[in-house]
């Protein structure tokens, strides 16, 4: 934050809000930690699991083949696979003890399902078919043992553990028993080496490439967002860096979102590809890219519905999912480096695909819509299933009574897939139609949101600022180190300035000098501990 540096009226002027007390502490290094190894913010919580014992599994699922990517913690930031409901198509998992013994099982949705709702025209035309590679997150004991992936038809088809037969296995694959090493991480400090935060558990640090767009805090009650790259070579990285921020900057002045655009962070990950662009089937274009990514063939894939492909290396998976890790991303946006229009969702892994165009902020809005709010569509186009239509916040079968009535009274008919027998609160809204901004009632469900969520106002200030106490006899508050907090220091002055504590090296922090230069400088911590 360039806030930092600016100026002669030094700390008192830098925290003059509640707002920017919270932002500047983050800056500074006692949320720097977030970078470090074996903080609580990297999420590692220890090789045995959570309290209740369990640690997520996160697993490739490609070509009809399963492959580990890692064992974590427990995240609520990151949820498992959703278990699917009614009629949904779903598999069946179980996972074995190292003595044959079914220690857990479970259904999950269709984790290959992708959708593609608009045209290039920004009209609906759904379409709804199978992703060729997705991530699988399971919940499962700390223990060894072995996963299997089972196949079913419906979530009301019941699994009997050790009870199916091999036919019906898509894939098994070996989980290590804590302490085994449950996998890679990237590095604490932007390497490939794994880190570990106890047996078997990865401790995700530092991501090598990266990097924070929009930065509104630490506040669990905050949305993450993570933007990854594809197509876009190391010399392009300049490019989708720009591009992201493009993208999110307009995303967050949609209704719905710019009321609450403060509550957004959004990350960047850097991941280069050989070739510029994107393979193209029906052009017979074929390209190297991180993800490797395809247009659809139209056959039966739409064109406009671009998705990974099998074949990306486990490298790129596990750099994608250590940095969701890393930002506790809510969802994952893939920028792609295309300008024809294009966009797919595979909603069990929380992922969107996106062309870098001027339709992008509105197609990621619209899937925000769906994963965030709980919105539903509002179009006709598609195959009405009257059972389960009319259960959203902004649908209904009840026109007379609908459940919006105190903030519009209307009800349009027609939507979910429906033409008749549901209905909408306003004739048009972005969950209807691209380029359109939220209606009244969806902009409440958002509000509504936010409002359910921890609340992000900032805490007191450590250590010198608590209860509003100022340093005196020309001393400077100051960064000590996580451990201590802040400090009454005499003014200083070092060689090499900074923003964090990892900027500093190791055993240095990055403390404030105070005036004349008002700069923040890496230094030695003080021995002595703030007094509390």
């Amino acid at each position: 934050m360039s806030d930092h540096l600016a100026g002669a009226g030094g700390w008192r002027n830098l925290f003059g809000s509640r707002r920017t007390i919270l932002l500047a502490i983050a800056s500074l290094g006692m949320l720097a930690a977030a970078g470090a190894c074996g903080t609580a913010d990297s999420g590692g919580s220890g090789g045995d699991g959570d309290a209740s014992g369990k640690v997520t599994a996160e697993l490739l699922l490609a070509d009809g083949k399963l492959t580990l990517l890692a064992i974590r913690s427990v995240d609520a930031n990151i949820p498992p696979t959703p278990e699917p409901v009614e009629d949904q198509a779903s598999l069946a998992w179980e996972f074995m003890g190292e003595d044959g013994t079914a220690l857990a099982s479970g259904h999950i949705t269709e984790p290959r399902q992708a959708e593609s709702d608009f045209n290039a025209s920004g009209t609906a035309e759904p379409w709804v078919g199978t992703a060729p590679a997705v991530i699988v997150r399971l919940l499962i004991p700390s223990a060894g043992g072995t996963l299997r992936l089972l196949k079913t038809s419906t979530a009301s088809q019941p699994l009997q553990p050790q009870g199916v037969g091999d036919g019906d296995e898509i894939d098994s694959v070996p989980i290590p028993a804590p302490g085994a090493g449950g996998g890679e991480a990237t590095g604490c400090n932007g390497g490939t080496d794994p880190q570990t935060n106890g047996p078997g558990v990865e401790d995700v640090g530092g991501v090598d490439g990266l990097v924070k767009i929009v930065d509104n805090g630490s506040c669990p009650g905050n949305v993450n967002i993570l933007i990854l790259s594809e197509g876009y070579t190391q010399a392009e990285m300049g490019q989708f860096i720009t591009a992201a921020k493009s993208m999110a900057s307009s995303m967050l002045n949609i209704s719905g979102f710019k009321e609450y655009k403060d509550r957004f962070n959004v990350w960047a990950l850097q991941v280069p590809s050989t070739d510029s662009g994107i393979t193209d089937p029906q052009n017979k274009i074929k390209k190297n890219t991180a993800f490797n990514t395809s247009f659809g063939n139209d056959n039966p894939t739409p064109r406009r519905c671009v998705i990974p492909q099998g074949g990306i290396s486990s490298q790129v998976q596990k750099l994608r999912t250590a940095a969701e890790k890393a930002s506790k991303a809510n969802i994952t946006a893939m920028l792609i480096n295309i300008t024809e229009h294009a966009g797919c969702a595979i909603p069990s892994e929380r992922l969107v695909t996106v062309a870098s165009n001027n339709l992008a902020p509105s197609v990621f809005a619209h899937e925000l819509g769906h994963s965030l709010y709980n919105l539903r569509d509002e179009y006709t186009e598609g195959t009405c299933n009257m059972a389960r239509a009319g259960g959203g916040p902004n649908t209904t079968k009840n026109a007379s009574n609908p459940p919006w009535k105190s903030i519009v009274n209307s009800a349009v008919e027609g939507a979910e897939y429906c033409e008749t027998g549901v209905y909408r609160p306003e004739q048009n809204c972005l969950m209807r139609s691209l380029n359109t901004p939220f209606c009244k009632v969806c902009t409440d469900v958002a509000g509504k949101f936010f409002a359910g969520r921890e609340s992000c106002e900032a805490a007191p200030p450590p250590s010198c600022f608590q209860g509003g106490v100022e340093c005196t006899g020309g001393t400077v508050c100051s960064w000590n180190g996580k451990d201590d907090g802040y400090c009454c220091k005499q003014p200083f002055k070092g060689s090499e300035t900074c923003t964090t504590d990892a900027e500093c090296g190791s055993g240095k922090i990055c403390g404030f000098g105070g005036p004349p230069d008002n700069f923040f400088w890496c230094v030695e911590k003080d021995a002595q501990p703030c007094a509390k």
